[in-house]
């Protein structure tokens, strides 16, 4: 398989810097997924080379045209480092992170013609779902553990559906807040799975 793989640093309007790894897929696999496209928001821990080899490259491979960000701009934190990705998801700006993903799908739709989707990896799941509300190239959202989305997001406002992956240990999303979010959810008819 033969991927293009690109790593940039985007500058937003803001002048904020934003990290990506963009990979083009080979021709006849991109065919086979209509020209669709997905971003992979990392989230408390960067965009680390486990991600890239377990999300990012299979998804490309696969024939999807793909687009990596992080949260935390390009600083990657050490396994063990527990403490430190708790203070960076207390301190996440959530109208920065929606405006990060705003930006990769601008940089995602350069290169895909098809349906868009955003994976979000730890708390990256819980920034995509939220971005989901107000996004509406976004056509579906995998939340890859973390946390729910904030009791702020209006979930009802979406036009994506969303699949949920929880982990099995230490997992901070309960079957009750499940139920809550699909009540939330219920008003725009979309699912979650």
């Amino acid at each position: 398989m033969d991927l293009n793989v690109e790593r940039t640093r985007l500058e937003q309007e803001t002048g904020e810097p934003l990290h990506t790894v963009r990979i083009t897929p080979d021709f006849e696999a991109s065919d086979q997924c209509r020209g669709a496209g997905v971003v992979v928001v990392a989230g408390e821990w960067g965009l680390t080379q486990q991600n890239e080899d377990r999300f990012l490259k299979p998804l490309a491979e696969y024939g999807f045209f793909v687009v990596g960000i992080d949260l935390v701009r390009g600083q990657v934190l050490a396994p063990g480092k527990d403490a430190e990705a708790a203070a960076r998801v207390a301190s996440l700006n959530y109208d920065l992170a929606i405006d990060d993903i705003s930006s990769a799908l601008l940089y995602l739709r350069e290169m895909c013609s098809g349906r868009i989707g955003v994976v979000g990896i730890d708390v990256g799941g819980a920034v995509a779902m939220e971005a989901a509300t107000v996004l509406p190239q976004i056509d579906a959202v995998v939340h890859a553990g973390g946390p729910p989305p904030r009791k702020t997001a209006r979930l009802a406002r979406t036009r994506s559906s969303f699949q949920l992956h929880r982990g099995t240990r230490g997992n901070p999303i309960s079957d009750e807040l499940v139920s809550q979010m699909l009540e939330r959810v219920r008003p725009s008819k979309q699912t979650i799975n």
